[in-house]
C-alpha cells in the first residue's frame, strides 16, 4: 500500500480506508433505508463501544444535511432564475 500512496496526488492510508468506508456506509444506509443501524457498522468496524463508532455518524449526518438542504431563499432565487 505504500508505493500506491506514494503515487497518488492526495493522502492515503488504512486509517483514511477505513474512515471513508464507514462514513459512507452510513450514507447509504441511511439513502436506502431511512436510517443508520449504527450497531451493525461497530460490529463491521471491530469497535467495542458505540462512542467510537458515533463519530461516522455524525460526520454522515453533516454531509447527509449539507446535501439536502436547501433554504427558502435558494428556492426563491430558483424561481427567479426560472429553474424549478
Amino acid at each position: 500500500m505504500w508505493k500506491l500512496a506514494q503515487k497518488l496526488p492526495f493522502e492515503f492510508s488504512s486509517h483514511k480506508l477505513r474512515h471513508n468506508f464507514a462514513t459512507n456506509y452510513c450514507i447509504d444506509q441511511y439513502k436506502k433505508h431511512g436510517f443508520v443501524d449504527i450497531y451493525k457498522l461497530m460490529i463491521l468496524m471491530g469497535h467495542k463501544d458505540v462512542k467510537t463508532t458515533n463519530r461516522y455518524l455524525h460526520i454522515a449526518n453533516q454531509i447527509i444535511v449539507s446535501r439536502e438542504s436547501v433554504s427558502h431563499i435558494d428556492k426563491i432565487f430558483q424561481e427567479l432564475q426560472g429553474v424549478s
